[in-house]
């Protein structure tokens, strides 16, 4: 990574945890964008969305936990990333909502226990939600500097359709962008889907 791009990505997600911290709550309003996109990808195919990756949100991340909870209820298969030693993630299934089979994990995110899916188990889902620092309207994602989503998305040989979960105004004109940085499809907000063309 280039110095120069290296200190904006950085600046960056200092703004965006800046933005955070100021207090806007996470509630449940992604939900309903959420179950939109859901809706909206099975009308798209013709056939039900029947399996989705998403994520346990903590902090002051968009909250995931109403629709993790609406999508386990319509019998959608949720699976939740499980951090691994060498940098990949596994899959594992959530249960029940909001957290069973969850334990804490690595940086204290809960994440499956028991048996795990293969780091290639994405490619066999309906549509990956992913978290993100921010987006930009070109289907660019900054994430928090770990890479654990660009290598899972670089190993995988036929990806669906991919959106990060962000607020609104965390949709920026543009983000930097090195080589390694996958891009996404779309973003869902607490106020709407965005596609992005690539």
């Amino acid at each position: 990574m280039t110095s120069s791009i290296a200190d904006e990505k950085r600046a960056l997600r200092t703004r965006v945890r800046a933005l955070r911290a100021a207090g806007r709550g996470r509630g449940s309003a992604h939900t309903d964008s959420l179950i939109s996109l859901v809706r909206e990808v099975a009308a798209s195919r013709g056939t039900p969305v029947t399996r989705v990756t998403s994520f346990v949100s903590v902090g002051d991340e968009p909250s995931t936990a109403g629709f993790n909870a609406w999508a386990v209820a319509e019998g959608i298969e949720v699976l939740l990333p499980r951090v691994r030693p060498d940098g990949q993630m596994d899959w594992g299934v959530l249960t029940s909502a909001p957290d069973g089979g969850l334990a804490p994990g690595a940086f204290g995110i809960p994440e499956p226990v028991g048996d795990l899916l293969p780091a290639t188990a994405p490619q066999e889902t309906d549509l990956m939600l992913i978290p993100a620092a921010c987006v930009d309207g070109r289907g660019n994602r900054l994430g928090w500097g770990r890479g654990f989503f660009d290598r899972c998305l670089a190993g995988l040989a036929t990806p669906p359709p991919v959106f990060a979960v962000v607020f609104d105004d965390e949709v920026f004109e543009a983000v930097p962008v090195e080589p390694h940085d996958a891009p996404i499809a779309g973003a869902v907000t607490e106020r709407q889907v965005l596609r992005f063309e690539r």
